[in-house]
């Protein structure tokens, strides 16, 4: 009888330990795999085809500023910018990065992967593919978990005001949004992932802590382009 009762307290024991250490263990391998990215992410600021790509970002930009040289210009830059938007898509989807998000008030600096299923989201922030990218019109969703085992990236979202600031860095530059509207939907809601008329950013997650009943959703608007990493 007192064999089994201390088999049973040492089960007890084991347990209760794996309990504590779990949490560690999975921010162990979140941290890892984000690490990774990072490294792969820097290894890609590093080709020539990156910076190549700033540097016609910025000759776009200045092409497509108003001018006395004609229509021409702004359709010849519409037509660059549609092409490296191919481009930058096609990297995308080769090294499976989008790039970084940072967002001071809640301490977040965290990157972004192709993809919101759950495999995308374990480890990193999820950009929906069928939305677009900083430097195209419209709305750019990213997806994370607020409150998972695994990549708990928007935990802290909720703390978000309006006139926040969150920064995107992707591979055509680096990109400041304010946040201008907090809501909380159903579900089924997909109005928020809409696209917009102008570049705007749109951020969902779950809602509230520890349950998925509702989502959060933050939606910001591009207020600054710098085309440097």
């Amino acid at each position: 009888m007192k064999k089994q009762l201390r088999i049973i307290s040492f089960f007890f024991f084991i347990t209760g330990i794996a309990v504590i250490a779990y949490p560690f263990y999975t921010d162990y391998k979140v941290e890892k795999a984000q690490a990774k990215m990072e490294e792969d992410w820097d290894a890609l600021a590093r080709t020539p085809i990156f910076q190549q790509k700033y540097e016609s970002t910025a000759h776009n930009e200045q092409a497509s500023a108003p001018s006395d040289t004609g229509p021409g210009t702004a359709v010849n830059a519409k037509k660059q910018n549609s092409t490296e938007s191919v481009m930058e898509r096609k990297q995308i989807k080769q090294h499976n990065v989008v790039g970084k998000i940072s967002i001071p008030k809640i301490g977040l600096n965290a990157m972004i992967v192709p993809g919101i299923n759950q495999k995308s989201l374990k480890n990193a922030v999820g950009w929906m593919p069928s939305t677009t990218l900083p430097d195209e019109q419209g709305n750019m969703v990213l997806a994370g978990h607020r409150s998972h085992t695994y990549g708990k990236f928007f935990n802290r979202l909720g703390e978000l005001t309006k006139e926040d600031v969150i920064t995107i860095r992707s591979l055509s530059g680096t990109y400041t949004y304010k946040v201008y509207q907090i809501e909380v939907v159903k579900p089924t809601d997909v109005s928020v992932i809409q696209p917009t008329g102008g570049k705007t950013l749109t951020l969902v997650t779950c809602h509230p802590l520890n349950s998925n009943k509702y989502r959060l959703i933050i939606k910001a608007v591009q207020e600054d382009h710098q085309s440097s990493r």
